[in-house]
């Protein structure tokens, strides 16, 4: 067995030694065991810092170190965001590694969310970004990355524990976002993980509202199988009905909701609709 021990003298885990690969892996089970980020771990033997990339093939002890995050001038916080936007791997990781905070800048992940970098919102995560970060507009990354349909990233953030029902300064939510622009990938994965499907922004907007303004007839089936209430209404009292037959140029009776007409794209939005009891 490799014994862990903190610098205070305590056991931190044991681990069978022919099942760690390397002290990058040994640093991942410890941060699995004790919510260390494996970029703040150094692993001490003999006085020397070992590498992560070092092999530890016999049994014994070895000693962990947490390190304190380096100082981040503004020009080493320039060159993170960078890295980050651009989705440099190494360079993300090989900072990361100094040990960068990664929450500065605080907007980190939500420019890695919204550009898509899976990796690097990885790399993030791993180093404790925190996961309902937001930007000036207090949107998360969860919603630039909803809105822009990056599945992957909305899955990371959502196993990661990112609050699925956080709104934005205008009440939007990441659901919200995903159904309007017709991501139905992103719809499905928020949808499973239980948001709130019936929250209304500042205007009354439901997430059904906002799909049924924009006809995006696969984020309309999902949300009505999923339950959400095509009665509730906007704060100009129109229904998603009302939103996606008006869209559709159709003749409405406001009063029922009855639609009369439609014109193709829209047709089906209100069909769906129709047919839910």
């Amino acid at each position: 067995m490799l014994h862990v021990w903190n610098a205070a003298g305590e056991e931190l885990v044991s681990v069978p030694v022919e099942e760690v690969s390397s002290v990058r892996s040994l640093k991942q089970d410890v941060q699995r065991c004790c919510g260390f980020p494996r970029f703040r771990q150094a692993f001490m033997h003999e006085g020397t810092i070992l590498d992560d990339g070092a092999k530890l093939v016999t049994p014994g002890d070895a000693q962990v170190v947490l390190l304190s995050f380096a100082p981040a001038p503004q020009e080493d916080m320039l060159t993170f965001v960078i890295a980050v936007q651009n989705g440099h791997v190494h360079d993300v990781e090989e900072i990361l590694r100094r040990p960068q905070d990664p929450n500065r800048p605080r907007t980190a992940l939500v420019h890695a969310s919204t550009r898509g970098h899976v990796e690097v919102v990885g790399l993030l995560l791993e180093a404790g970004a925190d996961k309902d970060g937001t930007d000036i507009d207090r949107t998360t990354g969860l919603q630039h990355a909803s809105g822009r349909g990056h599945a992957e990233v909305v899955r990371l953030l959502l196993q990661a524990g990112a609050d699925k029902d956080l709104a934005d300064c205008q009440g939007r939510t990441a659901l919200m976002y995903t159904s309007q622009r017709g991501h139905a990938e992103c719809a499905r994965l928020l949808l499973k993980a239980k948001a709130d499907k019936d929250l209304a922004d500042k205007d009354g907007w439901t997430a059904l509202i906002c799909a049924c303004s924009q006809g995006t007839e696969e984020s309309v089936a999902l949300l009505l199988r999923a339950g959400a209430r095509k009665d509730l209404a906007d704060h100009l009292e129109r229904t998603a009905l009302i939103h996606a037959a008006s869209r559709g140029l159709a003749d409405i009776d406001r009063s029922t909701g009855l639609v009369h007409a439609s014109v193709q794209g829209y047709a089906t939005v209100v069909r769906l609709l129709l047919e839910v009891t």
